[in-house]
C-alpha cells in the first residue's frame, strides 16, 4: 500500500503510466474539491490517496467499476461540503 499526500509523492512514486494518472487523478479530484469551496488542500489535516496493489489484501484484486469511482468521488465531495458547513455554522456562533 502506498499513501499519497501531494502531486509531487505521485510524481516522485515513479508508477507506471496507467496507475500513475490514475493516483495522481484522484488526488487532483480532492484537491480540487477543497478548492471549489474556497478551501485550501492541506495534506496533513484533509486526507491523501491510497494505493493498495494486488497482495495488500484481497479487494486489491478487482477493480472498482466507474459507478464506484464515481460514487466515492461523490461521497468525498458531501463530506468536505459538510464539514465546511459545520466549519461555517461554528464562526457563526462565536
Amino acid at each position: 500500500m502506498k499513501k499519497f499526500r501531494s502531486i509531487e509523492d505521485v510524481d516522485r512514486a515513479n508508477l507506471p503510466e496507467g496507475l500513475r494518472k490514475a493516483v495522481r487523478g484522484t488526488l487532483t479530484t480532492l484537491i480540487d474539491a477543497y478548492a471549489e469551496i474556497g478551501k485550501r488542500y492541506s495534506p496533513e489535516l484533509d486526507g491523501h490517496t491510497v494505493l493498495i496493489e494486488a497482495g495488500d489484501t484481497a479487494e486489491a484484486e478487482t477493480p472498482p467499476s466507474d459507478e464506484d469511482k464515481d460514487q466515492s468521488t461523490l461521497r468525498q465531495s458531501r463530506r468536505i461540503k459538510r464539514q465546511t458547513d459545520s466549519e461555517e455554522e461554528d464562526k457563526s456562533t462565536t
